[in-house]
């Protein structure tokens, strides 16, 4: 909010019939982040606008002078009025503009390394390229690069020891009772996985997840055989099924199965059961046939450049 009280020192040449009837209070837009509404601004009173809709505000007022001047969606008029009747302001906003777009421009060119590190996932077998050898020795030569031989036989180990016994003391202290979700999963190499992952609320109400196994399933995925892997994993980590409250599958007749040999209370999958509803659902004769001709008129484009 600003309350006008006198023209810019300098300026001389906005002192119009439009001066004189200018607001008392203005009000810059809100939620701007351009410095060019540090000097202008909407009519107001009692720091609310006098136009309520957006749309309608048409007029803006100069703080400095103030004059008024269309206001059309965009900051060119006032970039221009500043220019050429406010000279020492104009270069304040200005030199802001050029510092923001060279921070916006830093920041989408260069994040940072967390985040840069976090999105590659790949494998550990990069270790070994030439290229990424050479890329270090240009950053260091003096570092010596492990082979993936060492990174997967001694410091992956290393790391999962110690983060498992993080997440054992941790359990330890605030673990009075816990859910469980499993699902099981192919891998492009065409390898059977289940998962199992752990949920708790810990003595100061702060919700905590762990992911426990993802174990290798050769076996062939019956119930018995899903109940087994569903206890061994328990045991591995010296968890009770006395103390489990509830796990939570998808609808697979295998692991009701397996969560019926147990005795496990169980909670189905909402998104699996959605899924299956919406599976029945386009099985529906009419809604069918509406699909049917859908996907034809998809093909004819997908093979036909002219139609296309």
């Amino acid at each position: 909010m600003s309350t006008y009280s006198g023209a810019s020192s300098d300026s001389s040449s906005d002192s119009s019939s439009e001066c004189r009837d200018s607001p008392r209070e203005l009000l810059k837009l809100e939620k701007t982040k351009s410095p060019v509404w540090e000097y202008f601004g909407f009519p107001a009173e009692n720091w609310q606008y006098l136009e309520k809709d957006k749309k309608k505000r048409t007029e803006v007022y100069c703080m400095l002078c103030p004059k008024k001047m269309n206001y059309l969606g965009n900051t060119t008029n006032m970039i221009s009025h500043l220019e050429y009747n406010h000279r020492s302001e104009y270069l304040k906003v200005k030199a802001k503009t050029a510092t923001g777009q060279k921070c916006s421009a830093m920041s989408a060119i260069q994040p940072p390394i967390s985040e840069a590190f976090s999105k590659d996932m790949l494998p550990i077998s990069i270790v070994n390229n030439v290229g990424f050898r050479a890329m270090l020795r240009t950053f260091e030569p003096r570092y010596v690069v492990p082979d993936r031989k060492t990174f997967s036989q001694n410091y992956i180990p290393e790391i999962y020891q110690s983060e498992k016994a993080r997440i054992a003391a941790a359990m330890t202290r605030g673990l009075k009772n816990f859910s469980l979700t499993t699902d099981g999963w192919t891998s492009r190499a065409n390898h059977s996985y289940i998962t199992h992952t752990m949920h708790y609320i810990d003595e100061l109400w702060n919700l905590h997840a762990h992911l426990l196994d993802t174990a290798e399933m050769p076996l062939e995925h019956t119930g018995v055989n899903l109940a087994d892997e569903l206890k061994d994993s328990l045991a591995r980590w010296d968890l009770k099924d006395d103390d489990l409250v509830s796990i939570t599958t998808d609808n697979a007749r295998n692991i009701v199965c397996a969560t019926e040999i147990l005795s496990w209370p169980r909670f189905g999958c909402l998104t699996h059961t959605l899924q299956i509803g919406v599976k029945k659902a386009m099985e529906i004769p009419p809604i069918s046939r509406a699909l049917a001709r859908a996907r034809r008129v998809v093909t004819h484009f997908h093979h036909s450049s002219k139609s296309s």
